[in-house]
């Protein structure tokens, strides 16, 4: 867009608004929020993002998806929400990998994928350590949703927001404390 004089005679870019605009995106460790209303001119603000708080004890995730570009952004994106994130592409990458568990404090992984379903990485996972949270990320799925008992996933459909990934993770958290601490006063979580 390139600036043009606004009605009222200032320099600006005309918005159209049909009822009311809200909008969000993020600009290099920023965030801009333009907001408008009918009869009312438009309303921006440019705020730093708040990065987590460092945590001295971060998730340990296994990031598994058979698409090197998908798996090493979801990598980045954990690193920055306090991850320390691991990646596996090839299935005999992931084989390698699960069996390092239960160092894992949780496994990130595409559901369809050639050689090794994900699935087939929730049933080896859950053979091993069956307290071990696992995330589905897949395109055919609605909405994010948590595990509704032993043995569910997280469902993380694509694509995803970081605030998505945030939430689950927060989850993955309380859960790993939850169990940390009963097993340090010996008594089962719940």
């Amino acid at each position: 867009m390139s600036a043009q004089t606004l009605a009222d005679g200032r320099p600006g870019v005309p918005l159209t608004v049909s009822d009311s605009v809200n909008h969000r995106v993020g600009l290099r460790g920023r965030t801009i929020e333009a907001s408008a209303a009918v009869g009312e001119g438009p309303e921006l603000s440019l705020a730093p993002v708040l990065a987590p708080k460092k945590q001295s004890d971060p998730l340990q995730v296994l990031c598994i998806d058979d698409e090197p570009p998908v798996v090493w952004a979801m990598a980045r994106l954990l690193s920055r929400l306090d991850c320390q994130a691991t990646i596996a592409i090839t299935p005999e990458d992931i084989h390698a990998r699960l069996a390092e568990l239960p160092k894992w404090d949780v496994i990130v992984t595409d559901w369809q994928m050639p050689g090794i379903s994900g699935q087939r990485v929730v049933e080896l996972v859950h053979a091993q350590s069956p307290e071990t949270p696992v995330v589905q990320c897949s395109g055919y799925l609605g909405a994010v949703e948590f595990p509704r008992g032993p043995g569910d996933v997280f469902r993380l459909p694509k694509p995803f927001s970081a605030a998505d990934v945030a939430r689950i993770l927060a989850e993955v958290r309380r859960q790993r404390d939850a169990m940390r601490l009963a097993s340090s006063i010996g008594t089962p979580p719940g």
